[in-house]
């Protein structure tokens, strides 16, 4: 339960902001926000584990790693999608692994957050941004609520984003909201 202190620490001008206090498992507080990210206190040790990854960041040039991986089954998978469905919406490997990565983000949520200094932003929405080689450059539109969709939902969605990208008929929405990026 929120103390009486806290809760008039959150009224400003004898109106209640719109912030919401809750308590966390641990016995924290966590303030949820109106705009769909919840700020989450961080302990000392993920504040200095933060700054450090953040400095790395900054510092440190990033370089990738990648590797060969069997897809037979994740071709099997699709193979099965596909017979179940139009084939106007069918389903494309892309496709099938942002759907499998937003569903995974959906149930680890401190991997769909940010650092903010003392704190992990986590968001409540899973909004994937897409890398699109276009005739205009790379673009990277936004799947947003990809963690709600269907898997053929998600083949549309990318459809759709890349026949608008092609044509360069994105719209500022298009961009915007990110909480992962999906550089497949």
């Amino acid at each position: 339960m929120v103390s009486d202190a806290r809760q008039n620490s959150l009224k400003v001008g004898g109106m209640k902001d719109d912030l919401a206090l809750q308590s966390t498992p641990d016995g924290g507080t966590m303030v949820r926000e109106v705009s769909g990210e919840r700020r989450v206190p961080l302990s000392m040790v993920q504040k200095t584990m933060a700054k450090r990854m953040l400095q790395s960041a900054r510092e440190i040039p990033q370089f990738s790693v990648s590797r060969d991986l069997d897809a037979d089954q994740l071709g099997a998978r699709r193979a099965r999608i596909n017979e179940e469905i139009d084939d106007e919406k069918r389903v494309s490997v892309t496709a099938l692994l942002i759907w499998l990565t937003a569903r995974a983000l959906g149930k680890h949520p401190r991997m769909n957050s940010r650092f903010d200094e003392d704190a992990a932003i986590q968001y409540e929405q899973v909004n994937m941004a897409v890398a699109m080689d276009t005739p205009y450059g790379l673009v990277a539109p936004v799947i947003h609520g990809a963690d709600a969709l269907s898997v053929v939902d998600t083949a549309w969605a990318l459809w759709d984003l890349a026949s608008r990208s092609m044509e360069n008929r994105l719209s500022f929405h298009a961009f915007a909201d990110a909480t992962f990026p999906t550089p497949i």
